[in-house]
Order: structure tokens, then C-alpha cells, then sequence
């Protein structure tokens, strides 16, 4: 057979282009079978790398990509961000951080925790909690000893029509550090200030620089007010910044 292309006038690629031809044409199944299997373990291969892809059509689709999109928090940052800065309006510091515990306890959004670690670690006792309640992109509200509570964003407070302009030199100080502020209060007033802060991943910056070395862009998206988003995409190496997206709907402003 190797004599074949010769005699016959007939260069070795043209004769290798035939004779798959013949082979596909001959056992094809051979071939479809082997597509799911290449795909099946690509995407095996990429979970064990921590990379989670919905099926064979989304495999296909990286090679277009032109913009990555990063979440903040437990991506770009390490996930375990810690109390930082307690200030209270009226009442003591211990008091203010138990009664933000009380109402974090049953949420599991990182900044929640880093809350109630704070008062385990300084064996605080928290009072009962009743009548939880997530409020997306904004904060958490519950009962506590008869009076509901609330803990979130300005923006929380301002639709329950509370004034916080007076915290606003204090928030933007330490916004301006890279941290998050969460405000606790009720529907009398913001009794006080809880500022929380994550660390960066040591190899954030260098993926991105990779990143960009391969001609994509990178958009960071997080809930984070603009100040804090811009420490966070500085640290990593000037990341573009998307901020004050809301959790539920920040995804969607970045499709286009």
C-alpha cells in the first residue's frame, strides 16, 4: 500500500485524504463515538482543575471568548473576609456586633459569617433571633426581643427612609481602605457602623496578566460599593471594575 501512491502518480497527502475518507466512510461510528468521549473528558479534565463546565456546547464555545468575568469574593479575594472596624451610635461596640450576629447567623453570605466568627472568637453571647429574612442585594432584617432589626447597604436603609447622611464621612473613609461597610440599625435609626475586609489571592494578579496576555478582557463583578471595588481591582493588577451590581442581576449587565 505505501508503494501505491507512487505508481499511480499520486502524492502522499492526497492518498492519506483518501484513505480517511475511505476510513470514515468504511466504520463511522468509530468516530462519533470518539467525539463524547473527547468531550466528556475535557470536561472531567477541567473539574479537577476547579472549573465547572455545563456541557460539550460550552467546550466548544471557549474559543470565542473574548471577555472573562470574575466574581469578587471567594474568586478574585480568599472568601473569609474579618471584622475590621466596629463603630456604634449610642450603645457599646460589644452590644452592637452581638445584635449584627443575631441577625447573620442565619444568612451564609461570606460577609454574614465573618460576622458571627467575630463574636465566636470573642465568645459573645447572641441573643434569639426571630423571622429571618434574605433581602437580596441589599441586607438581612429579623426580630430581635421584639423589635426588627436590620443589617445591609445605604441603600437598605435610605428605602426604609432612614437618613444615614450624617455616617456618610466615616463610610467613605473606610470604603476608601478597601473595605466593606455594613450598617445595623432599626427602623428608628442606623445605630452604628461594621466594616469587614478580605485579602486578595497572592495569584490573582498573575492569572489576569495571563489573561490578558491571550488578547481577553476581565471584568470583576461584585455587590461592593464603587470605592471598594476600585481598591479590590487595583490590588489586582487594574482589573476592570464593575460595581454596585446587585447579586441577583449583576451577571446580566455584562452579556452585551
Amino acid at each position: 500500500m505505501e508503494v501505491l501512491p507512487w505508481l499511480l502518480g499520486i502524492s502522499a497527502d492526497a492518498w492519506l485524504h483518501h484513505a480517511v475518507i475511505l476510513l470514515v466512510a468504511a466504520a463511522p461510528r468509530a468516530l462519533v463515538i470518539s467525539l463524547p468521549v473527547a468531550m466528556a473528558a475535557g470536561i472531567a479534565s477541567a473539574g479537577k482543575r476547579g472549573i465547572l463546565i455545563k456541557g460539550g456546547a460550552h467546550l466548544e464555545h471557549l474559543g470565542l471568548i473574548k471577555v472573562v468575568a470574575l466574581d469578587k469574593t471567594g474568586t478574585l479575594t480568599h472568601g473569609h473576609p474579618e471584622v475590621t472596624d466596629i463603630i456604634a451610635f449610642g450603645r457599646n461596640e460589644d452590644e452592637l456586633i452581638t445584635l449584627a450576629a443575631a441577625i447573620e447567623k442565619s444568612s451564609q453570605h461570606p460577609l454574614a459569617r465573618a460576622v458571627v466568627s467575630h463574636t465566636s472568637t470573642a465568645r459573645r453571647d447572641t441573643p434569639k433571633a426571630d423571622d429571618f429574612r434574605a433581602i437580596t442585594g441589599a441586607g438581612a432584617t429579623a426580630v430581635i426581643t421584639g423589635e426588627r432589626w436590620y443589617i445591609g447597604n445605604r441603600s437598605l436603609f435610605t428605602s426604609l427612609g432612614i437618613d444615614t447622611r450624617h455616617a456618610d464621612t466615616r463610610i467613605e473613609s473606610l470604603q476608601g481602605e478597601g473595605k466593606t461597610v455594613m450598617l445595623p440599625g432599626t427602623e428608628s435609626g442606623l445605630s452604628g457602623l461594621i466594616a469587614v475586609q478580605d485579602t486578595l489571592r497572592e495569584e490573582a494578579p498573575v492569572i489576569i496578566a495571563r489573561l490578558h496576555t491571550m488578547g481577553l478582557r476581565t471584568v470583576m463583578l461584585t455587590g461592593d460599593n464603587s470605592r471598594t471595588a476600585a481598591v479590590a481591582a487595583h490590588e489586582a493588577s487594574e482589573l476592570l471594575a464593575a460595581a454596585n451590581g446587585l447579586r441577583a442581576g449583576r451577571v446580566e449587565g455584562h452579556q452585551s
